[in-house]
């Protein structure tokens, strides 16, 4: 019931919120009328497998609605159109009032007060990929994916390439200088935050992915001038005196530290991973891993990913185990991106982990980590890494098992791009049943992790790529 009207689910208590000693039952956490994109997004983004799409739409259409306002307001502040999605938004797409800030006197109309939001532009990029990830559960190409791409994602991918390349300077080479950014609400003060840039990435490989009658000429030539502005997916390594390489093209910001964000102890191996940006301010304000962004929620780098820009998994994999925090609850993404990288025993742990965490009387109804009660994010994160554990993509591919255990049997029906359901179980690590509809999608599955093979002799279950 929550998510079937006008409004997005909310992420602080849904449709239920709880009553205590010192606040009555309308109290919610951070507010009744804001939706935050950062809390917001995962009860989404775990809807694609399990067919919840129309479930998804009132998300999409509450930003749909916004375009306008979003386009106004670049004018307003900054003098150039584009669309920036604010972090926290109320319903028609206005900055809430306490994060905007109330007191104006002497403050610019583009100065938003609070410095967790205040540079953030990654959400704008982030419904964009989620909006192509919807589009590729479609049968594609079809009339409804047109639709669904004309009506949604277009508008939405004008004004968020408008905003990028309006709003930020290029440096010497042509690519853009995103400054002043930060890296989500972590790194507050950043260049060229991984986040953006690993979304901006993502986002315009899938789109030239699409097939060619599904976009228009002016937009695939847009897109194509857009990709060479996009700066490089930064990676590094540990220096001794705890620095990293300044980057000699880019001259804005001078003060910041360029600090490695990984600390380690002495004598480990000193190992290549992502930096969470070009250069930041090594000051940490939230709990978030931006480095790991390329993992999840674009997934540029994993096991069962083609590597991209020349970068391995063993980077992303490395870039994981040497995250700055670790944390298992409410929306941290730990166990998402450890599914993507097929890391089968740390993503079993924190799931047994996640479902044994306190609930209220009903099952299900978790206690606040971050939000609030009953925390919703914190049963999508487990739902959304249950799927990842059983089945991917790859393109075209359907990856199934891909970060399963050996030792634990299961029945599921899920569902996979190009308008694809998979329906399987597994026993005892042995593939027992199997239907891929539409039929002909068995060609495109992979078994790509260690559990769960066909037998030779169940060969006509599916078939097999070796």
């Amino acid at each position: 019931a929550g998510g079937r009207g006008e409004q997005p689910i909310k992420f602080n208590g849904g449709l239920f919120t709880v009553g205590s000693d010192q606040f009555d039952e309308d109290y919610r956490q951070w507010g009744g009328g804001g939706f935050w994109f950062q809390n917001t997004r995962l009860i989404y983004w775990s809807m694609l497998e399990s067919g919840d799409f129309e479930l998804m739409d009132p998300f999409f259409l509450m930003h749909n609605r916004s375009l306008k306002l979003h386009e106004a307001r670049s004018m307003r502040w900054y003098q150039h159109g584009g669309v920036r999605v604010p972090e926290v938004a109320m319903f028609w797409g206005g900055y809430a009032g306490e994060t905007y800030g109330c007191e104006r006197e002497d403050q610019p109309v583009w100065a938003v007060s609070n410095p967790y939001i205040r540079h953030s532009t990654s959400q704008g990029v982030e419904l964009l990929a989620m909006q192509l990830e919807r589009l590729w559960y479609f049968d594609i190409p079809s009339r409804a994916a047109g639709e669904f791409l004309e009506g949604l994602i277009l508008p939405l991918l004008d004004g968020v390439v408008s905003f990028y390349t309006r709003h930020f300077q290029e440096d010497r080479e042509g690519k853009l200088i995103l400054s002043p950014s930060q890296c989500l609400e972590t790194l507050q003060e950043a260049i060229n935050p991984l986040p953006d840039v690993a979304g901006l990435v993502h986002v315009l490989r899938e789109l030239l992915s699409l097939p060619a009658s599904l976009l228009p000429a002016s937009v695939l030539t847009a897109l194509q001038g857009f990709s060479s502005k996009i700066p490089k997916v930064m990676t590094g390594r540990q220096r001794s005196n705890g620095q990293c390489e300044r980057s000699a093209r880019v001259t804005t910001k001078e003060t910041l530290s360029c600090l490695q964000e990984t600390r380690r102890p002495a004598g480990e191996d000193d190992t290549e991973r992502f930096l969470p940006a070009e250069l930041w301010l090594d000051k940490r304000e939230n709990v978030e891993n931006p480095e790991l962004y390329p993992i999840f929620p674009f997934p540029l780098f994993g096991r069962f990913q083609p590597p991209s820009q020349n970068i391995s998994h063993g980077i992303a994999a490395s870039s994981f185990r040497h995250r700055r925090v670790s944390c298992n609850v409410g929306w941290c993404q730990d166990i998402i991106q450890a599914s993507l990288l097929g890391l089968v025993n740390e993503t079993v742990a924190m799931l047994v982990d996640r479902v044994r965490a306190p609930t209220l009387r009903f099952p299900g109804f978790w206690l606040q980590h971050f939000d609030f009660t009953p925390e919703v994010d914190h049963g999508v994160v487990a739902k959304l890494a249950l799927q990842k554990m059983l089945i991917q993509s790859a393109g075209d591919k359907i990856l199934l098992f891909p970060t399963w255990p050996r030792g634990w049997s299961v029945h599921f029906r899920l569902h996979a791009r190009r308008n694809t359901v998979v329906e399987a179980s597994c026993e005892e690590g042995r593939l027992v049943f199997l239907n891929i509809s539409p039929p002909h999608r068995r060609k495109d599955v992979v078994f790509a992790g260690e559990a769960c093979h066909p037998s030779r002799h169940e060969a006509n279950l599916v078939e097999v790529e070796e």
